[in-house]
C-alpha cells in the first residue's frame, strides 16, 4: 500500500502499523517532533539538504549520525552552469547551448532593489530568488510585497514567490 500524506494527516489519521516503510522528504524543514508517529514504522528513509548552519536545529536531519547519511552529489535536472558551479562537490548536467546558461545572477547586492528593478523592467519576468537564509527570504517577500501593495499591483502580489534553498 502506498499513501502520500503530510505530517498532520499521517499523525492524526493513519495507522502506522500498516506501513513497513516511511519516506520523508525535506526532513530538514520541520521540527523532529512533527514526525512523532511517522517515525514509528519499521524503516524510515529521510531526504533533505545538508545543514551547514552553526545554530542548533532540531530537525530529523540534524539528529542523524553522519555515518548514516548518504550524500547524493549529482543533479539529474539540467541546471545553468553558473548556478551549478556554486555548489561545492555537486556535479550535474548543464545546458550545452551557451545561451541557455544565461539568466542566472549571483550577487551580494541589495536583494530588494534587484527584484523590484527586474519587475519594473518587465512585469512578466519570472524571478526565482534562492537564498540560504529564511530571514532573507521573509525580508524579500515583505519588502517587495510592500512595494507592490503601495503601487496597487494586486495581481503581481498574488504571484510573488521566493524559494528557500539550503546549501
Amino acid at each position: 500500500m502506498l499513501f502520500l500524506a503530510d505530517t498532520q494527516i499521517a499523525n492524526q489519521y493513519l495507522n502506522m502499523d500498516l506501513f513497513d516503510l516511511a519516506l520523508i522528504d525535506d526532513a530538514q524543514l520541520l521540527n523532529a517532533n512533527e514526525y512523532y508517529k511517522v517515525i514509528s514504522v519499521k524503516q524510515v528513509i529521510l531526504s533533505g539538504t545538508d545543514q551547514i548552519q552553526t545554530s542548533l536545529s532540531d530537525n530529523l536531519m540534524s539528529r542523524m549520525r553522519s555515518s548514516n547519511l548518504v550524500k547524493l552529489r549529482y543533479k539529474y535536472k539540467k541546471t545553468p552552469l553558473l548556478f551549478l558551479s556554486q555548489f561545492e562537490g555537486i556535479y550535474g548536467r548543464f545546458y550545452s547551448d551557451v545561451n541557455a546558461n544565461t539568466g542566472v545572477v549571483i550577487t551580494n547586492e541589495d536583494y530588494n532593489s534587484i527584484v523590484i528593478n527586474l519587475y519594473k523592467e518587465n512585469p512578466n519576468y519570472k524571478i526565482n530568488f534562492f537564498t540560504s537564509s529564511l530571514n532573507v527570504m521573509h525580508e524579500i517577500v515583505k519588502n517587495v510585497g510592500n512595494v507592490l501593495y503601495d503601487k496597487l499591483f494586486d495581481e503581481e502580489l498574488r504571484r510573488l514567490r521566493t524559494d528557500y534553498v539550503d546549501y
